[in-house]
């Protein structure tokens, strides 16, 4: 006597077919269970029948692509050798394009803001204002030394002036 145990733990969706061969009385078994998730298969017979079992393992579904397809990788990793009623491994998708950001300047300048996101003063004008504040001031100090050596001489010059006059 051939005895035939199936067990199979599936959640709902698609059905996919197992067929069960049993050579000691002939007879043809079938049945169905959703695809990709049979658990196992048993079978045990005296007088050599056999069997066979569909079990799949399918990976996620890829990125949706512009051509509105999906795809996805299914293996057969049960006691079957071919690939019977394997499940889908195409699917049509909405594609959905990526968002653009498109910034406003290639170049961002160079902005201090207040606490109330308004502009406070472009730091490349602080720059320049110290550089200008820099250059006035070596102005002003070159001058006042100069200006210091001809009052010295003249200053001189007056004194030996009213000396020898």
């Amino acid at each position: 006597m051939t005895a035939l145990f199936l067990l199979a733990v599936l959640p709902t969706g698609a059905y996919a077919e197992t067929t069960f061969f049993d050579n000691a009385g002939d007879a043809f078994i079938m049945g169905s269970s959703p695809a990709g998730e049979v658990i196992g298969g048993i079978t045990d017979g005296t007088a050599g029948g056999g069997g066979c079992l569909y079990e799949w393992n399918c990976t996620g579904w890829s990125e949706c692509l512009s051509s509105g397809k999906q795809t996805r990788n299914c293996i057969n990793i049960g006691s079957c050798p071919d690939i019977y009623k394997s499940p889908e491994i195409n699917q049509s998708c909405t594609y959905t394009p990526p968002e653009i950001v498109e910034k406003e300047d290639k170049w961002p300048k160079n902005k201090t803001e207040n606490a109330n996101g308004k502009e406070i003063m472009d730091n490349n004008h602080i720059f320049l204002y110290f550089m200008a504040a820099t250059i006035i001031g070596f102005v002003a100090l070159y001058l006042k030394i100069k200006l210091s050596d001809v009052y010295a001489k003249d200053a001189t010059k007056l004194k030996k002036k009213r000396l020898y006059a």
